[in-house]
């Protein structure tokens, strides 16, 4: 049971996240019930990668996660520590694998993921800590990275609150020195003519508080209004060497 553990922690952090063992299990949570209730028809585009994602990381290490105790993965996540598997980082002792090639995007310009609206399973902290990663494993500078992560997070904490589906996609690229990210946020039927003319924009139908960040450290953001699959995406662009 311990090898099965420690293979499943080793496969969710190969994910290109970093963690403390509840977020881990909180994360597990997530994904198990992201996969449990699939995608819905307005991201639908998105089920070739949804079913990749399924086998990279398995429902049945999400069980094994799921199904251990507090204490049973602290003590694995220590034991991988002290082998040099996973290092510490950050103020609070969160884990992460000491070889990044593992990650599920290295080598890849493009990283595609999912999250749910359940703030109490920490997609917020899911997000952070795979942008983050995916950004150092492309070389973009820690400035770069920290002006990503803080103009993106208000933007994705209001998907998570307002979307109406249980899955929100993700998409991250870094072409050219020019780093991409789609935050595609489903939602209840809306006008959106009738929003336009009227210039005002609704949080659910626009993720507008995000925006304003966004637009003070991306170079570029535009909200790209999809009213026959009920989504909007917002999409920020930022030049990073």
């Amino acid at each position: 049971m311990k090898d099965r553990l420690a293979e499943s922690l080793i496969t969710l952090l190969s994910q290109g996240v970093y963690g403390s063992a509840g977020m881990l299990k909180n994360w597990a949570q997530m994904l198990f019930e992201i996969y449990e209730t699939g995608l819905s028809k307005k991201i639908e585009d998105f089920q070739e990668v949804f079913k990749k994602s399924r086998t990279y990381l398995p429902d049945e290490n999400l069980t094994v996660i799921l199904n251990s105790k507090d204490s049973a993965i602290e003590e694995t996540l220590e034991n991988l520590y002290q082998k040099n598997v996973v290092k510490k980082i950050g103020l609070y002792d969160e884990y992460c694998l000491v070889d990044s090639s593992k990650y599920i995007f290295s080598g890849k310009n493009e990283d595609v993921f999912f999250i749910a609206n359940r703030l109490e399973l920490e997609p917020l902290h899911y997000f952070r800590a795979r942008t983050q990663n995916y950004c150092l494993n492309k070389g973009i500078s820690i400035k770069c990275i920290n002006d990503i992560i803080i103009g993106s997070t208000e933007a994705v904490e209001n998907a998570v609150k307002y979307s109406d589906t249980v899955s929100i996609a993700v998409k991250q690229t870094f072409v050219d020195h020019i780093y991409t990210l789609d935050i595609i946020n489903t939602t209840e039927k809306i006008n959106f003519s009738e929003e336009y003319l009227e210039k005002k924009y609704s949080e659910k139908g626009s993720l507008m508080r995000g925006v304003h960040i966004m637009n003070k450290l991306f170079d570029h953001v535009d909200i790209i209004r999809e009213d026959e699959k009920d989504r909007v995406i917002l999409s920020a662009k930022k030049s990073c060497s």
